[in-house]
Formats: C-alpha cells, structure tokens, sequence
C-alpha cells in the first residue's frame, strides 16, 4: 500500500492515523489492526534515545545517527504515539523538575504502547534502572 492508497481509504496521512488509532478514536473500524500493520509500515523504524546529558555514542559503540535523541519523557511518548519506534533507550534521571524515566516505564505499561523491537536501560542509578528493567521484563513483547 502506498501513502496515497492510504490516504483514500483513511482520510489521513498514515502519522495522523496512528495517532487516532492510539488515542482510541480509530478502533471501531473493523479494519483497524490491518490499517495499523499498513499505517506503520509505511513510516520507517526510528531509534529514540532518552537521556539529557548523554549522547547514544557514548553508550553503544556502534550507534550512529539512526538514533534520535530526546532530553523528556512528554518527547518520547510523542514518539512513541506518532512514529513508528523500533528501539527506545532509556535514562531515568532527566535532570531537575523533569519526569524520570521510570515515569515513560510506567506509561507503556499502562497505555500498552511500545517500541516494536527493542527497550534498553542505560541509566547510571542502579534502583531504578533495576525497576524499569524488571517491569520491561515484565510487560514488553517484542514484535515477531
């Protein structure tokens, strides 16, 4: 299906759907979940990094710029909502009077929204980054 096809049959660029069908505006089409698996193949699969001081080169050291970087949680969740997130890093300390990181934890599991194929904790405080690993072990399935 192309961009156009889609628009025809939706209404809407596949970015905008997503965000509908994530919302819960979206679901009562019989066709949602084929419309879904059409809307996300159509964006390409991005890697969101969340930390506000470092940079993904300085925790893996083959990333490049594939990686998109973003310094808050209200940040990744657009993300997450309105791409199409393949790998999401996580750092829990975002710096003052920011959300942590466990916060944007606790929202994929309640929401039910993840990334399709990967979820890594790369932060330095060592209570949380357990906690968020736990609770990602816990909930996340990857997509096959």
């Amino acid at each position: 299906m192309t961009n156009e096809e889609f628009m025809a049959i939706t209404g809407a660029t596949p970015r905008e759907w997503l965000r509908m069908y994530r919302g819960g505006q979206a679901k009562e089409a019989a066709e949602s979940d084929c419309l879904y698996c059409s809307a996300m193949s159509l964006l390409p699969p991005i890697k969101v990094f969340l930390d506000d001081n470092r940079n993904p080169s300085q925790i893996y050291a083959e990333a490049g710029s594939e990686w998109i970087t973003v310094k808050t949680v209200p940040e990744a969740i657009m993300l997450l909502i309105e791409d199409n997130v393949s790998h999401l890093s996580l750092d829990n300390d975002l710096g003052e009077g920011q959300q942590e990181g466990y916060t944007l934890v606790n929202w994929m599991i309640r929401t039910d929204i993840w990334p399709t194929t990967a979820v890594y904790v790369h932060s330095h405080n060592i209570v949380r980054a357990k906690q968020m690993s736990e609770d990602i072990t816990r909930h996340f399935r990857p997509e096959k």
